[in-house]
């Protein structure tokens, strides 16, 4: 039965399901520009020699850790990586005392909702070790097309909206008739289109049109986005909502700066998926929460865009601001370390 040791105190026992990952300097799990928060502890879940997907946590904050679980085919270790580190620093710009973690389930797309529903089942019970630790809290479930429970997307929807009315108001857009065009449709960004189209806002295209049409907001929706530099060339809008990770080198944010593209990332705008459930837990009721993650959002964006200088794609700033809060948060004793 294999163990692990973490700053929760003494040896965990993982079970026959999870193993330890090392992740050495040579991992490919940094990020050109911007170091990505490495996981104090990184399992790989496998059953009968079905490697089922990977947990990795953030131990450095006070338990218990906030993050989701992704399901989806295809998506690399890094890229769990990726997401696990967007939700520490989401954690960390929005100032709450928590770890992070991010689980991913990986599937086929052979398999069937079924399938699907029995190999999430598998993993669940996998990471039961870390559930009943306390080192593991999933407040979200994402797949390609759904966000659930209702409050994480909820919340998710609020932020990025608030992100977005405060990027309009920044470049002087109005709401009211701004354009607005969505690639990859799934809930979050089909809720997300519907709220701001109450707003005033009109949908000039959809799916792999809406990369080159004209708008002041394009929505890219999914749980990553990794492009190849051509299509990152593409779009033509005067605003990029992420609801995903985007996958890749930070010279593929570049292109978007250079040419006057403010893209939110989702660092902010898939925040209210965390913020909710944290604001829920701190005696808000739902909708309250939700409003929270709006009107915190729309604050972050407004402080962001005010520092914003040029000198850096504005997700690279969001990124370091958070990294900011999270030294600040060190240096007051905040950590585990």
């Amino acid at each position: 039965m294999a163990s692990a040791h973490g700053n929760q105190g003494g040896s965990l026992r993982l079970g026959d399901a999870l193993r330890p990952i090392v992740l050495g300097r040579g991992a490919s799990l940094s990020e050109p520009g911007i170091e990505l928060r490495r996981p104090e502890l990184a399992l790989g879940v496998a059953l009968g020699g079905r490697v089922l997907g990977y947990a990795l946590i953030d131990q450095t904050r006070p338990p218990p850790p906030y993050g989701g679980l992704t399901t989806a085919p295809g998506i690399s270790l890094a890229a769990a990586h990726t997401l696990m580190s967007s939700a520490a620093l989401q954690l960390g710009l929005f100032e709450v005392p928590r770890a992070a973690h991010h689980c991913l389930l990986l599937t086929s797309p052979e398999m069937d909702a079924s399938e699907v529903d029995d190999r999430r089942s598998e993993f669940l019970d996998a990471i039961r070790p870390l559930t009943e630790r306390g080192l593991c809290r999933i407040v979200y479930t994402r797949d390609a097309k759904t966000l659930t429970p209702s409050l994480a997307q909820r919340g998710l929807v609020a932020s990025a909206s608030g992100a977005t009315f405060a990027a309009l108001e920044h470049l002087g857009i109005d709401v009211a008739g701004a354009q607005l065009a969505l690639y990859r449709e799934a809930d979050p960004g089909r809720r997300l289109a519907e709220q701001l189209v109450r707003q005033g806002m009109r949908v000039v295209a959809n799916g792999e049109q809406a990369l080159r049409a004209i708008s002041d907001v394009l929505v890219v929706d999914g749980t990553v986005w990794k492009p190849d530099r051509s299509r990152a060339q593409n779009p033509r809008a005067r605003i990029i909502v992420m609801l995903g990770a985007l996958i890749g080198p930070d010279s593929l944010e570049r292109p978007f700066a250079g040419r006057g593209i403010l893209m939110l990332p989702d660092t902010i705008t898939t925040s209210g998926a965390i913020l909710a459930p944290h604001l829920v837990a701190e005696g808000f009721d739902d909708d309250g929460a939700v409003a929270q993650c709006f009107e915190l959002a729309r604050s972050v964006t407004h402080r962001v865009l005010q520092r914003d200088d040029g000198s850096m794609p504005l997700p690279l700033l969001v990124r370091s601001l958070a990294r900011e809060n999270l030294r600040a948060a060190a240096s007051n004793g905040n950590e585990l370390r």
